[in-house]
C-alpha cells in the first residue's frame, strides 16, 4: 500500500514474512485483499524527496539512515501480520491504518500522528462476527471507512452467506459508526460478494466501493438440497427473469455506490468481454473491482482483475455517472490492457 501527499510517501504492508510450512514462493500466485501467510505489519513515512532526487530507488540502507532522522519514521504494530491499508488524514496530521491479525483473520484499525508514528488512537481488534476488513478510505471530515465481507452460517449444513460490508468509524476514536451490506439478490447460500476497494468522495457525498461477485466451486457442495446443487453447479444462483447465468469461479466486477451514510444510491455489475467477437454476458472469462481511485475532475476509477483475459479491466465512471443514481452514462466503460 503506498500513499502519496505533497511531502511524503507512506509505506504500508508487512516485514520479516514467515510463511511456516508452506514455501513462500507459492504463497503469492493470488494475494487476494492483502491476505498473507505470516509476517510482521509494518508502516513508514519517507520524505517524498528520497524518491525525487534520484533516478533509482532508495536502497536499504539509504532507507535506514533516514529511518534515524526526524523526517521519517517506521512503526510495527504488535500482534498483526500486515497493514492492509494506510491513508493520511485531510487536513490533519495523522495516518489512519487498517490491521490484519492471524487469528481468526480479525482487523482493527489504529491511528497514528502524522509527525512521529504515536499512537492516537486504537481500540483493538474488531470482534471475528463483525466481519473481515480489506481496505480503507478517509473522508473529507476525517471519519473512516473500512470495505469488506461478512459471513453467517447460511439454511443448509456447510453454506455460507457472504455479503458485502462497508462501515464507518469515528476518526475522533475509531469507534464505529455504522455498518451496512450489500448483495445483488438470488440465493445468498450460492452468489459471494466480497469488497476490496474503497473510494471517498469528495465534500462527504459518499462513498464508491470496489467488488466481485460470484459463486465459487466450494460451494456446491453435497450438504446442499440437490435441486439447490443443481442449480450451483449450472451457474444459476439467482432464479428471477433476466439473471444471468455465470458457471462456478467465473467472477464479475460489482461496484455500489452509498451516501454519506452508507445508503444505497445504486450498484452495477459488469461482465468483461473480449473485443473481437464478445461471447454472451457472464460465459467469458472473469473479472472482480479491487482498487479504485479519484480522478482529477470528481469522478472514480475502477481497476479490475481479469485474469482469464490475461490483462487488467479499467472502469472510469464520470462525474455524470455518479450524480445520475444508477452509475451509467457517458465516461462509463471497461477496457482491456495487454
Amino acid at each position: 500500500m503506498v500513499s502519496v501527499t505533497d511531502d511524503d510517501v507512506i509505506l504500508a504492508g508487512l516485514d520479516k514474512l514467515d510463511c511456516g510450512d508452506i514455501p513462500c514462493v507459492e504463497t503469492f500466485g493470488f494475494k487476494s485483499g492483502g491476505i498473507t501467510y505470516g509476517g510482521s505489519a509494518v508502516v513508514m513515512k519517507l520524505p517524498i524527496t528520497a524518491f525525487q532526487d534520484t533516478d533509482a530507488p532508495p536502497t536499504h540502507a539509504q532507507i535506514s539512515s533516514l529511518l534515524s532522522s526526524d523526517a521519517a519514521w517506521s512503526v510495527s504494530p504488535a500482534g498483526y501480520e500486515t497493514v492492509r491499508s494506510a491513508r493520511p488524514v485531510p487536513g490533519e496530521l495523522g495516518v489512519v491504518c487498517l490491521l490484519r491479525s492471524p487469528t481468526k483473520e480479525k482487523t482493527a484499525l489504529v491511528r497514528l500522528e502524522y509527525g512521529n508514528g504515536v499512537t492516537t488512537w486504537a481500540p483493538g481488534a474488531l470482534d471475528g462476527s463483525f466481519g473481515q476488513g480489506t481496505s480503507i478510505a478517509v473522508s473529507d471530515d476525517g471519519n473512516v471507512a473500512m470495505t469488506g465481507l461478512s459471513q453467517t452460517i447460511g439454511r443448509w449444513p456447510q453454506s455460507l452467506d457472504t455479503v458485502a460490508r462497508l462501515s464507518l468509524f469515528s476518526g475522533v476514536d475509531g469507534s464505529l459508526k455504522w455498518t451496512r451490506s450489500y448483495t445483488v439478490g438470488g440465493v445468498p447460500e450460492l452468489i459471494r460478494h466480497e469488497c476490496w476497494g474503497v473510494v471517498a468522495i469528495q465534500k462527504n457525498a459518499g462513498y464508491v466501493i470496489a467488488c466481485g461477485t460470484g459463486i465459487e466451486p466450494e460451494q456446491c457442495n453435497s450438504g446442499l438440497p440437490k435441486a439447490v446443487r443443481a442449480n450451483c453447479t449450472e451457474g444459476i444462483g439467482d432464479n428471477r427473469p433476466g439473471a444471468i447465468p455465470r458457471d462456478p469461479d467465473t467472477w464479475q466486477a460489482m461496484s455500489v455506490m452509498t451516501d454519506a451514510d452508507g445508503t444505497l444510491l445504486w450498484q452495477r455489475v459488469d461482465s468483461y468481454r473480449p473485443h473481437v467477437d464478445p461471447a454472451p454476458l457472464g460465459q467469458n472469462g472473469g473479472s472482480a473491482a479491487e482498487w479504485g481511485t479519484l480522478t482529477s475532475e470528481g469522478g472514480v476509477v475502477l481497476f479490475m482483475d481479469d485474469p482469464a483475459a490475461g490483462s487488467l479491466g479499467i472502469m472510469k465512471l464520470s462525474p455524470q455517472s455518479l450524480a445520475s443514481g444508477n452509475g451509467s452514462g457517458k465516461g462509463a466503460r471497461v477496457v482491456e490492457v495487454q
